[in-house]
């Protein structure tokens, strides 16, 4: 707190200062601007404090990593001590995402529901920017991901791939990669989001936590033996 004099002499007299209640902006930055795409916008320019982690990417359109092993001795440590800090001054927290996906899903690992931080999501959107908070609402009545039949794979393997259809269909791809990869799966778990994967077809905040309830409950039902695996996104 700060101190004031009092006519009873030079003492001085602590005096309890507001807690910030206004939002803390915080800009997480991977991507770089490229010739037909900008990132950098006046969005982020009103950022208080920003982890920019575009020194760990290259490549076409600098979206790739120019080591696998930067996420773990780099980029991983740098996002929990930029979002523990800030999470400390317990001050709502505008979360403006100009990175890739992984990067925003560990910072969801880092800043869990059980934290009782106030998060906001700034999302890009075709009409513009909207706030997105993962606040609590009335149940879906509809159906919000395709019924879809379990592909069977090697009955002896532990590991299980959920090949998660958002903004488009991704089940060929998956397949195509676990072949050439060569990774042995027990089962392949199609997720597309109902009616249809389109890039809006997530429509706010509330809608986003109850699709991804429903992920979590499809991953807590693995059988005991895939449970002894690992679960590949």
């Amino acid at each position: 707190g700060r101190s004031i004099k009092t006519d009873r002499g030079s003492e001085p007299v602590p005096q309890p200062v507001e807690e910030e209640t206004s939002p803390l902006r915080l800009g997480i930055r991977a991507f770089s601007d490229t010739g037909d795409r900008i990132v950098w916008d006046e969005e982020m320019n009103r950022c208080d404090d920003i982890l920019d982690l575009r020194k760990h990417f290259g490549g076409k359109d600098c979206r790739y990593i120019k080591d696998p092993a930067l996420w773990q001795t780099e980029i991983v440590p740098e996002l929990r001590r930029f979002l523990v800090r800030a999470a400390l001054s317990r001050r709502p927290l505008q979360i403006n995402f100009a990175a890739h996906a992984s990067i925003a899903f560990a910072a969801g690992s880092f800043l869990e529901a059980k934290s009782g931080l106030d998060i906001t999501i700034r999302q890009r959107t075709p009409v513009g920017i909207v706030d997105w908070q993962a606040e609590a609402g009335p149940s879906a009545q509809e159906n919000l991901f395709l019924t879809e039949q379990d592909l069977p794979g090697k009955a002896r393997a532990r590991d299980v791939a959920f090949a998660v259809g958002i903004t488009k269909r991704v089940l060929e791809d998956v397949q195509i990669y676990l072949k050439k990869s060569r990774l042995s799966v027990h089962r392949i778990l199609p997720v597309t989001l109902a009616p249809e994967p389109s890039n809006a077809a997530v429509r706010n905040g509330l809608h986003a936590l109850q699709l991804a309830e429903i992920l979590a409950a499809k991953a807590r039902a693995r059988t005991a033996q895939e449970r002894e695996g690992v679960l590949h996104l």
